[in-house]
């Protein structure tokens, strides 16, 4: 389902901010899909809060930027693990007319068992 907006048209610094308390609040429909793969951090990190979204920057004409943040934890008492970090990132999106919502996901290939042997 596609997020849409309803604002002022005018691409200025208070439509961004409108941008981010919205996306904000609707983050629950978007957030998994910007999280990525963790594995590079190891194969047992895991986010546990999701996004926090930092700001909305306008790039030019409808395209946007979404600058957030995430959190990890690993936990492996085992190996005597126990770490967390936050990682910061960006995503870009446009605003049509008619106020809909467009995130340039990044697609990703899902690694399954098959990959690992």
């Amino acid at each position: 389902m596609p997020l849409i907006f309803k604002a002022s048209p005018e691409h200025d610094e208070d439509l961004c901010r409108q941008l981010a308390v919205f996306l904000d609040a609707h983050k629950t429909e978007f957030e998994t899909r910007l999280i990525p793969d963790l594995t590079h951090i190891d194969l047992m990190a895991h986010n546990v809060n999701g996004i926090e979204v930092l700001s909305v920057e306008h790039i030019s004409d409808h395209q946007y930027r979404l600058r957030y943040r995430y959190d990890w934890q690993l936990f492996n008492g085992c190996a005597g693990k126990d770490e967390s970090g936050i990682e910061r990132d960006s995503v870009r999106f446009t605003l049509d007319d008619n106020g809909v919502i467009d995130i340039a996901f990044l697609v990703t290939d899902e690694r399954g068992t098959a990959d690992e042997l």
